[in-house]
């Protein structure tokens, strides 16, 4: 019902915020670009690749094993084998002589042989094949969950960089502008310098207003270099995030400021951020392979089954002929009967384990709708902040244009026009950041709503 609402707000969604479930084409590239070069992205992807590898190994227990072994052996000493041969047949033969009148049967001594052979070798081939083993089966189902697991943290990953490669775009731009408008009155501050020392050339001012004026210009000046160090961090921050060079340039591209979702689109989005999220998938999945934890160690109660076949060499010389040959074939059946209730104990944990992630499951789903909720009242709140700094600039700009005409004309103090200026400085800086905060909360809003859609292949 809930995935129906979805869709059917979905139309709504796209015609009140396009710049919500997208960006500009060149940060949409830039984008892409991240999800294919962020080195901790490749290390998630590689842990990956990993456990695919992984689930191949325990794949591979379903099927034969086949082994060449090959032994040659020198012995000497060891135990003695007594063979009495002679106090068995002696007697037979002494009767035997007694009855055919003859010495036919000769008596024959005891024998004795080593129980190690002086010389010997084996050299065979063995297939070994499980036909029932409950921890093969078991074994290969984690292992495929734990692939699906691994996916579900590298998309998760994605999510989170892509939040970050927007942020540290609008902060880059953020600094650019900031720097414009520093510029733009360091331009002023020149200026005003150059009025004060005509004025005082002309003996209309005293040479503390050139002083003032001075100071004003150092206070811009200090601020730009200021400025500059920010800027250059903030790109150089971009770049680590696609793998770049940090000082390779940076394609600028003003985005569309749209306006914020509404409520009732909220509403479907808190609910359907719970089945969407990647964390929520991958606690999922490790609640699963809990449950075949469970199950595994309740099945080693069963018995174990497997097939061996030998064809190989034997004797005291290295040969392979017919006479020196054999087969040898095998069932084995093994059954633990008793373990000292070392099973019983490691079911228990395995249930404790299995409540645990049920239980972090249901933390998560409520930190999910906190984040959503969280996310979505800081957009509003940058939103009104941004259409309220546009006022303010909009106010400080006239106020600094009518009080700059009455500077010139000598109409008011120099304090007075430096007030002016540094309230529309502070308004035109604020209403810059109110701007890219702006955008910097959707971002995080997108990532936290899964608005933005990641490729799963």
């Amino acid at each position: 019902m809930r995935v129906n609402s979805f869709y059917k707000y979905a139309p709504f969604l796209f015609f009140l915020s396009p710049g919500l479930l997208g960006q500009s084409g060149v940060l949409d590239t830039y984008v892409q670009e991240g999800l294919k070069t962020n080195l901790a992205l490749k290390q998630k992807e590689a842990s990956y690749e990993k456990s695919l590898h992984v689930l191949r190994e325990a794949k591979a227990w379903f099927y034969p094993q086949v082994n060449l072994n090959a032994r040659y052996t020198m012995a000497e000493g060891g135990r003695l084998m007594e063979f009495p041969i002679g106090d068995l047949l002696n007697p037979v033969y002494s009767t035997l002589n007694a009855l055919t009148g003859t010495n036919n049967f000769q008596p024959v001594d005891n024998q004795s042989f080593r129980f190690l052979r002086p010389r010997e070798h084996e050299t065979k081939i063995q297939v070994i094949q499980p036909l029932l083993n409950t921890d093969i089966y078991f074994n290969n189902k984690i292992k495929s969950s734990m692939v699906e697991a691994e996916k579900a943290d590298v998309e998760t990953y994605k999510r989170y960089l892509v939040a970050e490669i927007k942020k540290a775009y609008y902060n880059y731009l953020k600094t650019l502008q900031l720097t414009k408008i520093l510029h733009d009155f360091q331009l002023l501050a020149e200026e005003n310098l150059r009025v004060n020392e005509r004025l005082f050339a002309n003996d209309m001012v005293t040479r503390d207003r050139i002083f003032r004026s001075k100071a004003e210009l150092g206070k811009m000046e200090q601020q730009i270099a200021l400025a500059e160090k920010d800027r250059q961090i903030a790109g150089a921050y971009f770049n680590f995030l696609l793998n770049r060079d940090l000082q390779d340039p940076i394609i600028i591209e003003e985005p569309e400021f749209s306006d914020s979702i509404s409520m009732p689109v909220l509403l479907v989005i808190h609910d359907e951020a719970v089945t969407r999220r990647e964390e929520m998938t991958r606690l999922g999945i490790m609640e699963n392979i809990s449950a075949s934890v469970v199950r595994m160690n309740r099945m080693k109660s069963f018995p174990e089954l497997l097939f061996a076949m030998d064809y190989g060499f034997q004797g005291t010389r290295y040969r392979f002929t017919g006479e020196d040959d054999f087969v040898m074939a095998s069932v084995v059946f093994r059954w633990n009967i008793f373990h000292g209730m070392q099973n019983r104990h490691r079911i228990r944990q395995s249930q404790v384990d299995e409540l645990i992630l049920r239980t972090k499951k249901e933390e998560t789903a409520e930190l999910v709708r906190l984040e959503v909720t969280q996310a979505w009242y800081q957009l509003k709140a940058a939103e009104k902040a941004m259409l309220a700094a546009e006022k303010e600039n909009l106010a400080a700009r006239m106020g600094f244009q009518v009080i700059e005409k009455q500077y010139m004309n000598g109409m008011v103090s120099l304090l007075e026009y430096l007030d002016a200026r540094t309230v529309f400085l502070a308004a035109s800086t604020n209403e810059v950041a109110g701007r890219y905060e702006y955008q910097v909360r959707m971002a995080e809003f997108e990532r936290v709503a899964c608005m933005y859609p990641i490729d799963n292949e």
